[in-house]
């Protein structure tokens, strides 16, 4: 009497079923490390992004600081005779696109 094995056909369809399943799941590994990646770099550039805002708000306020130095110390009243100056009702202001920031950079004068 002849008898067949099933453990060798039940074998093969687990290692079809585990192969079948590895490539779906190798791809959502592979999309899951993407976006942690991604994730990662975002949040070092939030970060250097931060950095760069404070060194450009201390910029901005040691040229403000410089700016009241010169009103208080010089007085604009004789720095501006001394140039032949003379002082505007409605004065027009200077708009200049920066390069880095997406910002105007206003010049005026101080009243």
């Amino acid at each position: 009497m002849t008898t067949k094995n099933n453990s060798e056909k039940n074998h093969k369809r687990v290692l079809l079923v585990l192969g079948a399943s590895f490539i779906p799941m190798s791809v959502v590994v592979g999309i899951l490390i993407f976006s942690y990646n991604k994730n990662v770099d975002s949040g070092h550039s939030i970060a250097r992004l931060q950095e760069e805002i404070k060194k450009e708000e201390v910029r901005g306020a040691e040229m403000r600081d410089a700016l009241a130095q010169f009103y208080a110390s010089q007085g604009a009243e004789d720095f501006a005779r001394e140039r032949g100056l003379i002082q505007e009702a409605k004065p027009r202001y200077i708009t200049v696109a920066s390069q880095k920031w997406d910002t105007d950079i206003i010049l005026s004068s101080h009243q």
